[in-house]
């Protein structure tokens, strides 16, 4: 899957064109070192973020920790919003991360946003997490009038499919501007798990009953 938008522009035709498929107009040479040069983009793409794909997940898990704690800085009303109705946000954005948001956009948008990343320092290990803070704060004013089940459907089939080039290039801007604001999401994210997890010891601490 990570593959496909590496795909176009390497067989020489114009993601642009729809209704052509590069593969049906080249011969099996140049399909060969096509085939060749995605095995090397995706692994070039992926070499820095390895355990997003190990047993565990680590590598997502971090990333959702670091989402979790650049949303309650950039929009705490929703993201107070999510706990309230028991949201987790694993349950929402693990599809994002794992498919780096291919998923999400169209292909020539899912280009434009990838090639940002990998623009960018930090790359799909850092600059990821503020494009997905930026795609959930988009839909902020609906996201914080819907309940649970709604809430959820709604993030799972996230309406971007129509998002023209000006409205990717205004979620840029937005992602960069909140990099600028919050430079350091690791430092953010430990503060914040730290933070929870001390709430969580005092939530677990059980009630002592006195009697009389």
């Amino acid at each position: 899957l990570l593959a496909v938008p590496l795909s176009d522009p390497f067989g020489g035709i114009s993601v642009m064109e729809d209704d052509l498929n590069w593969y049906d107009f080249v011969s099996e040479e140049r399909f060969a070192e096509v085939e060749a040069d995605c095995y090397w983009c995706v692994t070039k793409l992926t070499e820095g973020i390895q355990d997003h794909y190990t047993d565990g997940f680590p590598g997502v898990l971090r990333l959702i920790n670091r989402f979790e704690s650049l949303l309650r800085v950039v929009d705490l009303e929703l993201s107070s919003h999510f706990e309230s109705l028991g949201v987790e946000v694993m349950h929402l954005i693990v599809p994002w991360m794992n498919c780096l948001l291919v998923r999400e956009f169209d292909l020539a948008q899912v280009i434009r946003i990838w090639d940002t990343c990998l623009s960018e320092e930090g790359g799909f290990e850092d600059f990821i997490v503020y494009v997905c803070v930026g795609m959930m704060c988009h839909f902020t004013d609906e996201l914080k009038k819907m309940k649970f089940e709604e809430l959820m459907v709604f993030v799972h089939n996230i309406p971007t499919k129509d998002f023209g080039t000006e409205d990717i290039e205004m979620l840029l801007e937005k992602t960069i501007s909140y990099r600028a604001w919050c430079p350091n999401l690791k430092k953010l994210g430990e503060k914040f798990m730290s933070n929870r997890n001390l709430c969580t010891s005092f939530r677990l601490t059980p009630k002592v009953s006195v009697g009389k």
